[in-house]
């Protein structure tokens, strides 16, 4: 096994891992064999401190602003669970798109261009408001 898939599955088991220095600081759930778990993350330490080194990447120009207009709309508006706003045009070959997602957070699709259609968008956002979770 090497360390990203290592990752994947300490992460699909409810195990989190963070870089501390040049330490592994792990947040094991209740129940987790522990003596296991050392010797799987022994043999991958220096590939996990690696990759748990990697800087995020930067925001899209813009995103940080729609981030907080989405997070307005949702505070203010009873019942809307999501909300999405499409970012100024860029000229390339993709649409960004910010979403925001009630208590969970925020993330930017970045969808082809030649598939985008905004109102398929919107219908998705009224979907998920009055039918997927409504309040």
């Amino acid at each position: 096994m090497n360390a990203p898939t290592l990752l994947a599955e300490l992460t699909r088991s409810g195990i989190r891992l963070e870089r501390r220095g040049d330490k592994l600081h792990v947040q094991p759930p209740p129940g987790t064999d522990i003596p296991a778990l050392r010797q799987k993350l022994a043999g991958h330490k220096a590939e996990l401190l690696a990759m748990l080194k990697r800087e995020p990447l930067p925001l899209p120009a813009g995103v940080a602003c729609a981030y907080t207009r989405l997070g307005r709309t949702l505070a203010k508006t009873p019942g809307m669970t999501f909300a999405c706003e499409v970012l100024p045009d860029k000229g390339d070959d993709y649409v960004l798109t910010a979403v925001g997602v009630n208590g969970a957070g925020y993330a930017v699709l970045r969808l082809p261009r030649k598939k985008f259609d905004g109102f398929k968008l919107i219908e998705m956002v009224y979907r998920w408001n009055h039918e997927v979770c409504p309040k």
